[in-house]
């Protein structure tokens, strides 16, 4: 019983080795297939990074409406790759640090600079800011 059971683990060990064989050449056949699909996985992931960081004016514009109060008003915006540009005027300066408080939270300015403030007698505090992103 030994001696039948000998040829027949001895056949299995056979084709076990003709199958990793096969296997193994297919694999080695198709190694150039799987470098470029790496390397196209990595550009693909590179282009969704760039995508992703990329400065989107609606989206900056979408944050200023909801950071800005009703109190006050916009009378210029300037938008750059690199910064924003605020000109307007509120009722007082009450408002006008209740918004600079609101665009100071959100952490996609990186800069934020009040350049100009002035009082006018019939549309109140006017002021200047630059965003920094």
């Amino acid at each position: 019983m030994a001696f039948l059971s000998r040829f027949k683990l001895d056949e299995d060990i056979r084709t076990l080795n003709q199958d990793v064989g096969s296997k193994k050449n297919f694999l080695e056949s198709s190694s150039p297939s799987e470098a470029n699909f790496r390397q196209t996985q990595a550009r693909l992931l590179a282009v969704e990074k760039m995508l992703n960081y990329q400065w989107q004016p609606d989206e900056a514009l979408l944050k200023l409406a909801i950071e800005i109060p009703k109190e006050s008003k916009l009378s210029s915006l300037l938008l750059t790759s690199k910064q924003v540009v605020l000109s307007g005027y509120t009722v007082d300066e009450n408002i006008l640090g209740k918004m600079m408080n609101q665009i100071d939270q959100d952490e996609k300015w990186i800069s934020i600079d009040l350049t100009n403030m002035s009082a006018s007698v019939d549309k109140g505090l006017q002021y200047s800011v630059i965003l920094g992103m």
